[in-house]
């Protein structure tokens, strides 16, 4: 699977690479805030 780049946090990253809900709810929340909180914000929800 390749590597993702988003959140620029390594842990946040590499939790949308593993989990495609993450990364789909990352997404959505991209729409309403900043790339670096929605990373951080999917990681601390689950």
């Amino acid at each position: 699977m390749p590597t993702l780049h988003l959140a620029q946090d390594d842990a946040a990253d590499e939790l949308l690479g593993r989990d495609p809900l993450a990364l789909l709810l990352g997404m959505l929340l991209d729409q309403q805030v900043s790339r670096g909180t929605t990373g951080s914000a999917v990681r601390d929800a689950i």
